[in-house]
């Protein structure tokens, strides 16, 4: 994921965009969730509570994460048969190889791009109104690198040197970089994900 600090004056948005989910064994029940495009994971991560939703049985697995601070083995379960589809059914669905399932995916709804977000940056402005966002909705996925039809690009909209950028995937607009106009706070503590 990227780096997303949460100084105290400032505030930060991902790659993360709105996505239906939905399983080969009943196609028909789309699902809503909030996906973490993730290239730098080689896989993809699903929530509990979403795989749950889907009602599917998966069985369980040994994973071994390898992170910046380590690696871990993790018990989890691995889930096949999930398609990703972009919220207006432009494009056709995106079969999932597989899935791990964590309890959650490790990020915030602060990261998430919204139209009010890209509505204050004049080069964002024209794609305030094609960003879909709905603050109750969940963030369910990871989508990482096994899932390479998510990454490819489809526009890209640059701003100037310090100012956040968008990008159009498949699935959807995102904002990627620091929205926030006031000046970074000198604290000397912050959080990254």
């Amino acid at each position: 994921m990227q780096v997303c600090g949460r100084e105290e004056s400032g505030r930060s948005c991902a790659r993360i965009v709105l996505v239906k989910l939905s399983h080969q064994s009943n196609p028909n029940q789309e699902l809503t969730t909030y996906a973490v495009l993730d290239d730098q994971s080689t896989d993809v991560f699903i929530s509990d509570t979403l795989l749950e939703k889907l009602e599917v049985d998966a069985p369980e697995f040994d994973l071994q994460v390898n992170t910046i601070v380590g690696s871990n083995t993790i018990r989890t379960r691995k889930v096949t048969g999930v398609y990703l589809q972009d919220i207006e059914h432009k494009y056709g669905p995106v079969k999932v190889p597989f899935a791990y399932t964590r309890e959650f995916i490790q990020t915030s709804h602060e990261d998430i791009a919204t139209p009010h977000v890209a509505s204050q940056w004049k080069h964002l402005s024209k794609i305030a109104d094609k960003i879909h966002h709905c603050a109750d909705v969940d963030i369910g996925l990871l989508i990482g690198q096994n899932v390479p039809a998510a990454f490819q690009p489809m526009n890209v909209i640059s701003g100037q040197e310090d100012e956040p950028w968008a990008e159009q995937y498949k699935f959807g607009w995102t904002i990627i970089g620091r929205v926030s106009k006031d000046k970074p706070s000198q604290s000397t503590s912050a959080s990254v994900n």
